[in-house]
C-alpha cells in the first residue's frame, strides 16, 4: 500500500513539473532541447512538452489508483486496466514531448 502512495506522489509531482512546463518555465527542460528554439516558438515548445510530461504524471496517478482499488478488490482486472493505460499514456505523452521539442529545437540534441 506505501509503495502506491509513493508511485501517486512521485505521479504528482510529475504532473506539477508539466503544469509548470505548459505555464512556460522552459528552464525545467535540458538546455540542449532549447537552445536553438526561436523566442516566438517558445510559448508553443512550453506548452506541447510540458503537456506530454502532464500527460506521463497523469498516468503514473491513475496506475496507482487502479493498483490500489485492485488491492482491495482481489480483481486482478484493475491491475491490468491500470497497466495498459499507463503503458498508452507514457508513450504518448513522451511522443508528444519529443515531437516538439524535434519540431521546435531542430532536432532532439
Amino acid at each position: 500500500m506505501v509503495v502506491f502512495l509513493i508511485t501517486f506522489i512521485c505521479g504528482c509531482m510529475c504532473a506539477a513539473l508539466g503544469v509548470l512546463i505548459m505555464k512556460g518555465n522552459l528552464s525545467l527542460l535540458q538546455y540542449y532541447h532549447t537552445h536553438r528554439v526561436l523566442e516566438e516558438d517558445k510559448p508553443a515548445l512550453a506548452k506541447k512538452a510540458g503537456f506530454g510530461v502532464l500527460l506521463c504524471g497523469a498516468s503514473v496517478m491513475l496506475f496507482s489508483v487502479f493498483a490500489t482499488i485492485s488491492i482491495f478488490t482481489n480483481n486482478n482486472l484493475f491491475i491490468k486496466i491500470g497497466t495498459a493505460l499507463l503503458a498508452a499514456c507514457l508513450i504518448i505523452g513522451i511522443f508528444i514531448s519529443l515531437f516538439a521539442i524535434n519540431k521546435y529545437n531542430k532536432g532532439i540534441f
